[in-house]
């Protein structure tokens, strides 16, 4: 099949970006014709990748609602496929073309301009069970779920010494107890939960002096997010957390090999996040061999070893009906004196390993699409 995919450039580090990075090079070796549409990444002028890969760039609009379809009529595709958060897509634009929309979900029910995009889709998957259920109960169609993909090329089980090693500056002792948190910074509300996560540090460092936490995440919130640096002040641990190098993080430089590091050399990774629709750093973790520990909602609960849940609350999101669900963070403090006694361990997910998910997924449900496509 003529793909065009809609999603980040496959050079960014961000769970869209290795996405595109992962897929589209494995779509083209099963013979189909893909043209990526970077919705970040790609400004001014086409460019080509190495592999020869034709990138379209965006205009004004950060979703592509204002050039998707003259994209569309120039390279003439069988299948759009938009890996893009459903409620920043116009459904009077993308529902103009013949539009798979690959839809993470975060909260339940789904956002009402979700919905609505996600009814203008002519074929509809989700990475995560829990998505697919979502919108399904939604729109009342058949969802498919289609997980994201992990290169264990890149994240697989290391010396945590020598990891630590390579980090060394960033802060942080060898006999630091490391708990890391990979949650990029861009909600204000956060989703992430960055003050549940901070309650816990500050009462888990009374336990643990040598407790840390790492990060990965834009301190000031620049890019439409809170400023971390005023909550850990608030918090009272500033001098127990770590921050990404700022700068090399805001300009992509810390792709996945530093963020496999940073995983071998933590003790356990934390998610206190209110909601997710795939949730990459749970499973790339695990793929290093590290414990995680995460809030039992969401796609969250799907990646994460029932021990090492955490019980969550719901609330109602702002201005929504759906609901998000945070966790306490006196359950935050319990499951870090778990992890601390070494009662955690990674689970099973090699389920997610990107040559699999391709063959067992993405190339089945496209091969559905061409079957449905060719019989009109």
């Amino acid at each position: 099949m003529k793909i065009l995919w809609v999603s980040n450039h496959s050079t960014l580090p961000t769970a869209y970006g290795q996405q595109t990075a992962l897929v589209v090079p494995r779509l083209r070796a099963a013979g189909h014709e893909v043209t990526i549409f970077a919705t970040a990444g790609c400004e001014g002028a086409p460019e080509r990748l190495a592999d020869g890969t034709l990138v379209l760039p965006r205009l004004r609009d950060r979703f592509g609602n204002d050039v998707v379809l003259n994209h569309a009529e120039f390279v003439k595709p069988d299948l759009v496929v938009t890996l893009l958060d459903p409620h920043v897509l116009l459904p009077e634009v993308y529902g103009k073309l013949p539009w798979c929309a690959y839809a993470p979900i975060d909260c339940a029910p789904p956002r009402a301009a979700a919905i609505r995009a996600l009814r203008a889709a002519r074929w509809i998957w989700s990475p995560s069970a829990f998505g697919a259920r979502q919108i399904e109960y939604a729109v009342e169609r058949p969802v498919r779920h289609v997980p994201h993909g992990v290169d264990p090329g890149i994240f697989h089980p290391g010396d945590r010494t020598e990891a630590r090693r390579r980090l060394t500056a960033l802060g942080f002792d060898e006999e630091d107890f490391l708990v890391s948190m990979v949650a990029a910074n861009r909600e204000d509300p956060p989703r992430k939960g960055f003050d549940e996560a901070l309650a816990a540090l500050r009462m888990f460092r009374i336990e643990v002096p040598e407790a840390r936490l790492y990060l990965h995440a834009d301190e000031q919130g620049v890019f439409g997010g809170v400023d971390l640096g005023r909550l850990v002040r608030r918090a009272g641990v500033e001098d127990r957390v770590l921050f990404a190098p700022q700068y090399q993080l805001a300009c992509g430089m810390l792709g996945p090999p530093f963020v496999a590091d940073v995983y071998r050399a933590s003790d356990v990774v934390l998610s206190t996040s209110h909601g997710e629709g795939a949730c990459l750093p749970l499973i790339e973790a695990q793929m290093c061999g590290t414990p995680v520990l995460a809030a039992d909602n969401t796609s969250q609960t799907e990646v994460t070893p029932p021990a090492s849940r955490l019980p969550c609350r719901p609330y109602r999101m702002l201005g929504e009906a759906s609901a998000r669900f945070a966790p306490e963070g006196v359950a935050v403090l319990a499951a870090l004196r778990e992890a601390r006694a070494g009662r955690l361990a990674a689970g099973d997910v090699s389920r997610f390993a990107i040559d699999r998910v391709v063959s067992e997924h993405v190339l089945p449900a496209i091969e559905e699409i061409a079957a449905e496509v060719s019989t009109r």
